[in-house]
């Protein structure tokens, strides 16, 4: 037996789960995503789970077919400390997908301002600046 013996790291088992996060958000099965990147659905699931490490252009591939952004997969991370994610990550994770397809720069504003003024239960709370319309 070899001395080297393979072991997940956190940040490889966080990325997997905001791989997995992501994936659900776009209702995409573990088996459509592995189809759609050229893997088998079992080694996608070891990517998902943190037993493999997720090379660069893989993940390059599967932010490509999410439509998300590479450092999407890392949200969250903070130095080592990982939490399991909650149902409300996936939620989440749908909200932000579906607002980014909002073409009409208007309409975008109107419902960040909605959504802001709704959680705003709290005054203590920060509040990001309005993003700006374009132009």
């Amino acid at each position: 037996m070899s001395s080297f013996q393979r072991s997940s790291k956190p940040v490889d088992r966080h990325v997997g789960q905001r791989v997995r996060v992501l994936r659900a958000a776009r209702n995409m099965t573990q088996a459509e995503l592995a189809q759609r990147i050229g893997l088998s659905a079992q080694q996608l699931q070891k990517y998902e789970i943190g037993v493999n490490r997720i090379s660069a252009s893989r993940l390059y591939d599967m932010a490509r077919v999410l439509g998300a952004d590479p450092n999407d997969f890392f949200e969250g991370f903070d130095s080592g400390r990982m939490q399991a994610p909650e149902a409300d990550d996936i939620e989440s994770a749908h909200v932000a997908f579906w607002f980014k397809q909002i073409a009409d720069p208007e309409a975008r504003a109107r419902l960040y301002e909605l959504i802001r003024s709704m959680a705003s239960t709290d005054k203590t709370s920060p509040n990001p600046p309005l993003p700006r319309a374009a132009a």
